[in-house]
């Protein structure tokens, strides 16, 4: 008898637009699909929070892993004694309940393999990245005519400093899209330590344009008439917006880490991400090379056409039974 695959509910706040947006493509992947073994997937293991899996309740259960990058980098995401137990409880007894861990590039399952080594395998399927609609031109927000666009969170990983360093050096006005940028930053919280910086560096700066939520319509647009998607992170479980941007024939301003020349390729203009200089020159590069923007922009659509829904379905559903 044929089974349904079952995916398990996460009502968390701490889930990001990346991962918010994957678990919605796992539920149209597998929405009405059936196994030959009942099959659960847990779409956010994350190893710092209490488990939300505590034995086995069915034949094959299926953990996505998105990152590790709290554990990479514990000096700017301190997790305290409780996020430490939930480590070594997932290290040394939630992991094992699973017969297949999944995560998004080589990069994190490399780290996934140094701070886990889990008895399971390990597999890498890129995620799909849904078109982002028709486009709408934004009724509330009109950038200027040139401007650079970030879409993202602002937690240390993001680099959000140095971005703006880099901004104000090369003087092209930035639009700032994302759910925590509507907020004003934590007074105390160690995570949003760099967003209380990045948001005393751009105060009252017209270079800068915080533009909070917005709907996907209106993120095409942005994205369709920007100069350029920067994303310049630290690290990366992966790299949605350049997908996205790229999905239009935007180009992009990436750090030179592995993750994004996994995800990119060549298609991108690579930066230290270490140095505003470096970035700013690219941007000034970009804004003044109508040539080049568009060979990017070119070369960045063909790539992004590889992370499809389509071949997520495929890849996917290859791990059920």
């Amino acid at each position: 008898m044929k089974k349904s695959v079952v995916i398990l509910e996460i009502n968390n706040q701490s889930m990001v637009r990346g991962v918010g947006r994957y678990t919605q493509l796992l539920k149209q992947a597998l929405e009405g699909y059936t196994t030959e073994e009942s099959t659960l997937i847990n779409p956010f293991v994350n190893p710092i929070l209490w488990p939300t899996l505590w034995m086995h309740h069915a034949t094959r259960q299926i953990g996505i892993l998105h990152d590790t990058i709290p554990l990479k980098f514990p000096h700017h995401f301190p997790i305290g004694m409780r996020g430490h137990l939930h480590v070594v409880l997932h290290r040394t007894y939630i992991l094992g309940l699973y017969n297949i861990l999944v995560t998004h590039t080589q990069a994190s399952k490399n780290d996934i393999v140094r701070f886990f080594n889990p008895a399971c395998p390990i597999t890498v399927v890129y995620p799909g990245v849904a078109p982002l609609g028709a486009s709408q031109k934004p009724s509330h927000m009109l950038p200027p005519s040139t401007y650079l666009l970030y879409i993202g969170d602002v937690t240390w990983n993001k680099n959000i400093v140095v971005m703006a360093s880099a901004v104000l050096k090369a003087g092209i006005p930035m639009v700032v899209v994302g759910k925590a940028m509507a907020r004003p930053p934590h007074p105390t919280d160690p995570w949003q330590k760099d967003f209380r910086t990045f948001s005393a560096l751009i105060q009252d700066n017209p270079l800068f344009i915080k533009a909070g939520f917005m709907p996907d319509a209106q993120v095409r647009w942005l994205y369709e008439h920007s100069l350029a998607n920067v994303l310049v992170s630290r690290d990366e479980g992966f790299g949605l917006s350049y997908i996205e941007a790229g999905s239009v024939g935007t180009p992009s301003i990436l750090s030179d880490i592995p993750v994004f020349h996994e995800i990119a390729d060549d298609a991108a203009l690579f930066v230290d991400q270490n140095d505003p200089a470096s970035i700013a020159a690219a941007i000034t590069r970009l804004a003044h090379d109508t040539s080049l923007r568009k060979q990017l922009g070119s070369a960045a659509k063909k790539r992004s056409n590889f992370f499809s829904v389509n071949r997520f379905i495929h890849e996917f559903r290859k791990l059920l039974p």
